[in-house]
């Protein structure tokens, strides 16, 4: 199943979503509509040193999830990736997001699931870019606080 560098997905495919979540090698981002009463979605991310215990989403899950490598990222980015809050032990893997951010990145999820289907030569290196993106979105963003 890991054949390629980047899948994205839509939450609402269960079987994927949890066929997934089994111990992948892979760094995770996922935004999660209707997460929480107090806010519309979260953005949550998951590395691969990250606590797998954890239990699942439950719930009808809706959004997207996006599992890739560090390869489909470029140099500059690889080097920084395990640096970035998000993807650290220490750091939180839940934002909250309103209602503008929730669009922008329904937006970018939406942009990723068209490339991934499509035969473009450059897909990959695309789709690494619309990732780029989106985590200096998510940078300009404050983490709940556990």
């Amino acid at each position: 199943m890991y054949a390629n560098p980047i899948y994205v997905f839509r939450l609402e495919d269960k079987e994927l979503y949890h066929t997934c979540r089994q111990e992948i090698p892979f760094y995770a981002i996922c935004l999660v509509a209707n997460d929480t009463p107090d806010s519309g979605a979260t953005m949550r991310f998951v590395h691969p040193q990250a606590d797998r215990s954890a239990p699942p989403l439950a719930g009808t899950l809706q959004g997207f999830s996006c599992l890739f490598n560090a390869a489909c990222l470029s140099e500059k980015m690889q080097n920084i990736l395990r640096a970035l809050p998000m993807f650290r032990k220490s750091g939180s893997p839940v934002y909250l997001l309103n209602p503008v951010q929730v669009d922008r990145f329904r937006r970018l999820f939406e942009q990723m699931l068209e490339e991934v289907n499509n035969n473009y030569a450059f897909k990959y290196e695309l789709l690494g870019n619309y990732l780029a993106e989106m985590l200096h979105q998510v940078l300009k963003l404050q983490p709940c606080r556990a």
